[in-house]
């Protein structure tokens, strides 16, 4: 029997399915930078302003959608306003032969973001809102961290930070 590329595509989603393998909903999370071009520290290494600008608010998304899938519902909303960014370590602009624009991290360089963040249902009512903030030493986490959160790979070391908040901020106290 000669299988299509598109029966084969069916028969493996269908056995996966059947293995029980599937895919984890995310709660849907919309992140947006506030005024970005006043945050302190943005840039990412050999990218512009703008390009670094808009790969942040990607990968921002995709953490935030990330982390928070154990803590809120399916039908709940999570809206995230960055207002203000200082990544990890300092650029050094024009550095060494290829005068490239590089990100030097030394030992525990510190990293924070603000926000502001609401909570709402399938209804619009609020469940939730405030400020937040997560400051932290790197400490030399992103070597693993990049390795396992490769679709947000800039900031992969804010993983840990913001999956904390995400537990102090959503659980309820017992």
């Amino acid at each position: 029997m000669k299988l299509t590329s598109l029966k084969a595509g069916f028969w493996v989603i269908g056995t996966l399915l059947m293995l029980g393998y599937m895919p984890s909903a995310f709660a849907k999370v919309e992140v947006k930078l506030v005024e970005p071009q006043k945050f302190h520290d943005y840039e990412i290494s050999n990218y512009t302003k703008k390009k670094s600008r808009e790969l942040l608010q990607k990968h921002f998304s995709r953490l935030f959608a990330k982390v928070s899938k154990d803590f809120i519902q399916e039908s709940d909303v999570l809206m995230v306003d960055i207002t203000d960014i200082d990544l990890a370590g300092y650029m050094e602009y024009f550095y060494g032969n290829m005068q490239r624009n590089v990100r030097i991290v030394k030992d525990n360089t510190r990293f924070r973001i603000k926000f502001d963040y609401k909570l709402t249902n399938a209804a619009g009512e609020t469940l939730k809102e405030g400020k937040g903030e997560i400051r932290d030493f790197l400490d030399h986490r992103p070597v693993r961290a990049e390795l396992k959160h490769k679709e947000y790979q800039s900031i992969s070391y804010m993983h840990d930070p913001v999956l904390d908040w995400m537990k102090e901020t959503f659980t309820a106290p017992n």
